[in-house]
């Protein structure tokens, strides 16, 4: 539970090959003294050999796999995911696909 708007935590939300983060932040949108609305913020991050990588679209994560990047938007679009409105779950079926077709 974040009780300060200003704080942040990690969730851990695949472990693999490479391991997917979400940046968990609570942020004020509207209100005054009496009634406050805050709404969640969630901010992806891959992290490899290379550091830490902002996933921002399918896109970032698809075009860090070069030629698998077609194949990982198919399967999506097969599986009726978005980015847009499930971010982490599209995320992570698409790291799931990418770990399981390697194999």
């Amino acid at each position: 539970k974040l009780e300060n708007p200003e704080e942040a935590f990690y969730e851990l939300a695949w472990q693999g090959r490479k391991t997917l983060l979400v940046k968990w932040r609570k942020i004020k949108i509207t209100g005054n003294d009496f009634q406050l609305h805050y709404q969640l913020s969630a901010k992806l991050f891959l992290t490899d050999e290379a550091g830490f990588t902002e996933i921002k679209s399918i896109e970032d994560l698809a075009n860090r796999y070069g030629k698998k990047a077609a194949a990982i938007k198919q399967h999506l679009k097969s599986q009726k995911l978005s980015y847009k409105k499930d971010p982490v779950h599209t995320a992570v079926a698409a790291l799931r696909y990418l770990e399981s077709d390697s194999q």
